[in-house]
């Protein structure tokens, strides 16, 4: 075998181990330690707060960490339960009054009804009769288009009130994990350090910096993401001419910062809606702006991720993919965070994968 040979399976080898090593972590490890991961990260962010506060009152570290640890989880918790509270008090009053305003749901089909049969009766005879079996099945399931909305919203808040206590429990392993990590932080931190091998050990505070460079960068590009969804559907609300129009369009834009859902997820029950409701300006409105966020946002997306995180857009786009493909929605947050750091290490000469 020549050598240029063996430097190519050496490199394909580099290549098939780290992707078996972030797929194994984005998929196993991750999702198993998650709240302790999580603990982790967010007693090293409040690690300044604490060191400050130990120099400056003379504070033990233990009175010091639980402190800082309680304010955050009380802020922090605090503005989750006001906008749970907030957003179920909201759903409540639309599923009270859900079933008097689905009674009254008519469609504007009876004319388009009408029309359709006089064309099926033009029709052969066996081209009618399966014609008039479809459209005697479309008035079926458009009659019961009401009870169908009143019961699927009744089972995804069943779904959620039944995950209610796993999310308790992780809630509290979370809260646990940050004050033991947060109290004990330096000898953690130490005792990692300690297993790393030595050529790592003298470039951790460096792989830190990388992590946490990454990290914000990923942050910045969908903050600014998420302003422009905002403004985008702020000025289509306003035009549209919705109460709390400003309001309605920082919820959809919060949504559509999640992977995969986005603003379809709100914006496509409410176009077919107004449709049927016969609103069919306010629809195609919504339609368009559907539109026009999505293919902004497909645009911007891998460039802002490949400005801020160092990245060609193509390369973000890839990971995107590939990291939804193999591991759904967490994939394609961590896939493209796994290859900025895979580049920053290549970049270094950490790794030799790419000249």
């Amino acid at each position: 075998m020549t050598d240029k040979s063996h430097s190519i399976l050496k490199k394909a080898g580099i290549w098939i181990l780290s992707a078996l090593v972030i797929l194994l972590t984005v998929k196993y490890i991750i999702p198993l330690f998650l709240p302790f991961i999580l603990a982790f990260f967010i007693a090293m962010l409040l690690e300044p707060l604490i060191e400050r506060l130990q120099k400056r009152f003379n504070m033990k570290r233990g009175f010091a960490s639980a402190f800082i640890v309680t304010l955050f989880l009380a802020l922090f918790l605090g503005g989750a339960v006001f906008a749970i509270s907030r957003v179920g008090s909201a759903l409540s009053g639309y599923l009270r009054d859900m079933p008097q305003k689905l009674g009254g749901f008519t469609l504007p089909t009876t004319d388009l009804s009408q029309r359709l049969g006089r064309f099926i009766s033009a029709l052969p005879d066996d081209l009618a009769g399966i014609c008039g079996n479809l459209l005697d099945s479309l008035r079926q399931q458009v009659s019961a288009l009401p009870s169908r909305i009143y019961s699927r919203l009744f089972e995804l808040l069943s779904s959620a009130a039944s995950k209610a206590p796993s999310i308790l429990f992780f809630t509290l392993m979370l809260a646990l994990g940050l004050y033991f990590i947060s109290a004990g932080f330096p000898g953690i931190k130490s005792f990692i350090l300690r297993q790393l091998p030595k050529r790592l050990r003298t470039k951790a505070g460096t792989i830190k910096s990388d992590v946490m460079e990454t990290l914000k960068g990923w942050c910045r590009a969908q903050l600014k993401l998420m302003v422009i969804c905002f403004l985008e559907l702020s000025a289509a609300f306003l035009i549209i001419g919705l109460d709390y129009a400003l309001l309605i369009a920082a919820a959809v834009a919060i949504v559509d910062a999640l992977p995969v859902f986005g603003v379809g997820l709100a914006l496509i029950p409410w176009a077919v809606v107004s449709l049927l409701m016969g609103n069919y300006q306010r629809a195609l409105l919504i339609i368009l702006t559907y539109a026009i966020v999505n293919l902004v946002r497909s645009c911007l997306e891998p460039r802002l991720l490949g400005q801020q995180m160092g990245l060609h857009p193509a390369a973000t786009l890839i990971a995107v993919y590939v990291g939804y493909r193999i591991s759904g929605v967490s994939g394609m947050i961590l896939f493209p965070i796994s290859l900025m750091l895979l580049k920053q290490f290549n970049d270094r000469g950490w790794v030799k994968l790419w000249r």
